[in-house]
């Protein structure tokens, strides 16, 4: 069969609940490819498991809470079984077009691993731009001092003097942290912290980043660690990883004032597109 060009418009599924059961589980965009399904030209596609799922939201939350799973497959309940868990980014139910394949990963199928699309076809690549994804977000602190609430960290304003009202402020305590909850796991690129210009503002020092799915930031890998911010500086730190809580904490006896934090992820469009690669 002739190869043609594909221009596929998928559409960003919303994410369910975060709750299933007793588990509170990262919220997370799945893509459809609508025709066709996605295999790993390496071998590296496989079932995780097969099951007949009641419900498009059953399976994704099973592919969710389930340990390496990247993708689904799902073609509506009945027979022996309505779909496949997949892993290494691949989706779809291997031999059978009509299962729709459901893709997490927003990087798209390209990320190091080489794909072919069964309907024809080389690979596809999921178009994603780097995004500002912390802004007006919820963030929490270890403690609250001089009306310096946690959302400042995240209100959009930069501004490094504590006149101007935007700095977070903890009190002085052991190992002070904050965190900002990003609603869904997105992949993270980098980190950028403004520090205050004012008084004090050595007290941003010995810091780490932490990157995770988990609440409890000791559950979640550090980004960066062992840092200072000058006075006033705002600094970029890369941090390509996973996860929906970014959380910085002080390693010391010491307040904790951040006058911004930004985090940037790859995010795909309100209706990204798959495109052929040459």
């Amino acid at each position: 069969m002739a190869i043609k060009a594909l221009h596929v418009v998928i559409a960003v599924l919303a994410a369910f609940a975060s709750h299933v059961g007793a588990s509170d589980l990262p919220t997370c965009d799945f893509f459809h490819i609508p025709e066709g399904y996605l295999e790993a030209s390496n071998g590296g596609a496989g079932n995780i498991k097969c099951k007949n799922w009641g419900s498009l939201e059953e399976a994704k939350s099973e592919c969710l809470s389930t340990k390496g799973c990247d993708g689904f497959s799902f073609g509506g309940s009945g027979g022996a079984f309505s779909g496949c868990l997949k892993k290494n980014r691949a989706a779809g139910y291997n031999g059978n077009a009509n299962y729709g394949g459901y893709h997490k990963n927003v990087m798209g199928c390209c990320g190091g691993e080489s794909y072919s699309l069964q309907n024809g076809g080389s690979c596809s690549q999921i178009i994603a731009t780097e995004q500002l994804v912390s802004q007006g977000k919820p963030a929490k602190q270890a403690s609250l001092d001089f009306g310096g609430e946690a959302s400042r960290g995240v209100d959009g304003d930069d501004n490094p003097m504590w006149s101007g009202n935007s700095c977070t402020h903890t009190e002085k305590q052991q190992n002070p942290w904050w965190q900002v909850d990003l609603g869904g796991t997105y992949q993270i690129t980098k980190v950028v912290i403004t520090n205050r210009e004012d008084c004090c503002w050595d007290r941003l020092h010995n810091f780490e980043i932490r990157i995770g799915s988990e609440n409890n930031s000791n559950l979640n890998a550090a980004c960066i660690s062992g840092q200072s911010l000058g006075k006033g500086e705002t600094k970029s730190f890369s941090c390509p990883m996973v996860g929906r809580h970014v959380n910085i904490k002080i390693f010391d006896v010491e307040y904790l004032t951040l006058c911004e934090v930004k985090v940037y992820a790859m995010v795909a469009g309100a209706s990204p597109t798959y495109r052929m690669l040459a």
